[in-house]
């Protein structure tokens, strides 16, 4: 049998075959028909997913970058001696420090449609890009200011209520109850007698009600109580915070604000800290009311935390109200105020108001009476126009950078004393031009004063003033003026080494010193001076720290 001829080049050929591995390495070799092995696959893999993965980290870091400055434009990320850190930074590393990082915050905004596009912009930019979980509500279905959903919890709520205790078998009558605690019990509740704090609570709201009815549009926001979304304000409280629990069901704090009040938020969170969510907790500015479940005594029923300074409720205190929501939907739904059907409802599941500081009901302007504590640390404000929000969440930043609680008496310089040094000026001036102020002593008055005003109340003592002659002629007019200028520079001077005074008044050669920057008033008494010294209040371990990064970054 002849032997085999072997295949010349030309002959047909076999693919190569996996399980061939010298067909394997000559199709590998660029023969006809070769397939790639299973080695030099995984290989060619591995080479595709590491570049891949190094491209998404430097896509991901760069879009990072960039939606950094997209939230925060205007962050200066190397000045304020914050080491190259922005304000976001700076916060979320003192809340890491502080254990704020681990508070669990939920916040519902009341608004209205008619006022919307123009308050919800300034919150947005400010303290709202930095929470988490937030919630707007209003009156109106299909509502929305840019991305942000306005939620309707007024429309059919009342309805929804009533049909949901009718399918339960839980019947309630609407509106006017007399189920109001008595003053003995609920003191019995808080601790001890009130009758202090009843009569200054009335002072408050005398002095809100007045500033409100003289409120100048550029120095506040104005109510209008002929819109739809303030008459029906008050039915949005209690769905509102339904809603917000449904949303945020992992949230341990609830807050709730109206859309002209500005949230402190790192000295919220660094006080949230500290406390226990599994406590009941229903916290704010106390008030009284009368109109509302039976009460016609101003010291009758269970204090209410003022909505628009900030209604601050645990996670407990919420749950344990939640199930009695429809019922007070219902029994209130001819209450007044949102605010007080809360408290309310509260009340009915067993919890009353945990009086507290830092709730302010108005804008920190000259005319706010200021806490007597300049380290006190604010938490929300009310009834902000946007400069002053944006006025704060500048302070917010500059504190963040020296790593300190913004204080009162960093709002008091921002606000009062930086401008009222430029009016200060203004007012010293007399009909003719001359600076009655620096005529009387040269030096003229110590701190920041104004001609024509009074700071009621506060007085720490008093004392006659030497008016003196003043001038040297020129009419009885002008001389009145020296010699009350002078005894406003006597008495400014008498407050500056009289240990604890703030603030003072002069008027008819007597002065009295202050313990408090009280609410200014225009006086009708010729003559009359008041002033306050604007290095008396100030928080001194925050003007340390201050001072300190002010001092870093210029170094």
């Amino acid at each position: 049998m002849a032997p085999l001829r072997p295949s010349s080049p030309t002959s047909p050929t076999k693919a190569p075959s996996d399980t061939d591995p010298g067909a394997a390495e000559a199709g590998a070799n660029g023969h006809p028909g070769g397939r790639v092995p299973p080695r030099a696959t995984l290989r060619m893999v591995a080479a595709i997913c590491v570049v891949s993965f190094l491209a998404v980290c430097v896509l991901v870091g760069l879009a990072a970058s960039l939606g950094d400055q997209r939230r925060h434009p205007h962050d200066d990320e190397s000045g304020g001696g914050g080491g190259g850190l922005s304000y976001v930074q700076l916060a979320l590393q003192s809340h890491r420090s502080s254990g704020a990082a681990k508070v669990k915050l939920a916040v519902a905004i009341k608004t209205g449609a008619a006022v919307a596009a123009d308050r919800i912009p300034i919150q947005q930019v400010t303290f709202v890009s930095r929470l988490r979980q937030h919630l707007y509500v209003g009156e109106t279905p299909d509502l929305r200011v840019g991305n942000e959903e306005v939620v309707d919890v007024y429309t059919g709520t009342l309805q929804a209520a009533l049909a949901r205790l009718e399918a339960e078998g839980r019947g309630v009558g609407e509106g006017g109850g007399s189920n109001h605690t008595s003053v003995e019990s609920r003191d019995s509740i808080e601790g001890g007698g009130r009758l202090k704090r009843r009569q200054a609570l009335r002072r408050h709201s005398r002095r809100l009600a007045r500033r409100l009815a003289s409120a100048n549009p550029d120095d506040r926001v104005q109510v209008d109580q002929a819109s739809k979304g303030w008459q029906l304000d008050a039915h949005k409280n209690l769905p509102a915070l339904r809603e917000l629990h449904a949303r945020f069901p992992g949230a341990d704090w609830h807050l709730m604000i109206d859309d002209d009040s500005y949230v402190v938020l790192d000295n919220l969170l660094a006080y949230l800290a500290g406390r226990d969510p599994r406590t009941p907790v229903y916290r704010g500015s106390a008030n009284q009311f009368i109109g509302c479940d039976g009460v016609s005594d101003w010291d009758d029923g269970p204090y209410f935390a003022h909505g628009g300074s900030g209604i601050l409720m645990s996670r407990a205190a919420v749950e344990q109200m939640l199930p009695r929501l429809d019922e007070c939907v219902v029994r209130y739904n001819d209450c007044w105020g949102g605010d007080v059907r809360l408290a309310l409802c509260m009340r009915d599941a067993g919890i009353l108001l945990e009086f507290a500081s830092g709730h302010h009901g108005e804008p920190p302007i000259r005319d706010y009476a200021y806490p007597q504590d300049p380290c006190e640390q604010p938490l929300v404000f009310h009834h902000l126009v946007p400069w002053q929000m944006q006025t704060l969440h500048e302070l917010e930043r500059q504190h963040a950078r020296a790593r300190t609680p913004l204080t009162m008496g960093s709002v008091f310089t921002a606000f009062v004393a930086a401008r009222d040094t430029v009016a200060a000026a203004a007012a010293s001036q007399d009909a003719t031009g001359r600076d009655v102020a620096a005529a009387a002593g040269g030096s003229g008055v110590p701190g920041v004063a104004l001609r024509g005003f009074d700071l009621p109340g506060n007085d720490i003592a008093d004392f006659a003033v030497d008016s003196g002659s003043g001038g040297d002629g020129g009419g009885a007019e002008e001389e009145a003026a020296l010699a009350a200028a002078a005894a406003a520079a006597e008495c400014g001077t008498r407050c500056g080494s009289h240990a604890g005074c703030v603030a003072w008044a002069v008027a008819n050669g007597r002065c009295w010193l202050k313990g408090r920057v009280a609410e200014w008033r225009e006086s009708d008494v010729p003559g009359a001076w008041a002033g306050y010294l604007p290095d008396a209040y100030r928080c001194a371990a925050t003007a340390a720290a201050m001072a300190g990064a002010e001092a870093a970054a210029e170094g």
